[in-house]
């Protein structure tokens, strides 16, 4: 299995899907990364990346304009994190819900 499915299912799997509704989801060698609708963060891109030697998770949030003289702008991220510490962190900055 692809460390990128690996993620999506700890996010919540089929429940991350319909809660969150990511885009243009992209398969990483060591993680992923989709765009998300509007929230409160106001980024619209989120990278997971999984460091394998220690099991736990660097996750970015960036803001991705659609004009092409604008930066990226990395709106906030956080490393170190375990599974649960990571679902927490996209509630916490996205402000949605990936379980009822």
């Amino acid at each position: 299995m692809l460390i990128a499915e690996v993620i999506l299912k700890q996010l919540g799997g089929p429940m991350f899907n319909a809660m969150v509704r990511p885009t243009a989801i992209v398969a990483l060698s060591d993680g992923v990364q989709f765009s998300i609708p509007k929230n409160a963060s106001g980024a619209n891109k989120v990278r997971i990346i999984l460091d394998k030697s220690l099991d736990l998770y660097v996750v970015e949030f960036w803001k991705i304009s659609r004009k092409a003289t604008a930066a990226p702008v990395k709106i906030a991220s956080a490393d170190m994190l375990d599974v649960d510490q990571m679902r927490n962190f996209f509630s916490e900055k996205t402000g949605m819900l990936l379980r009822i």
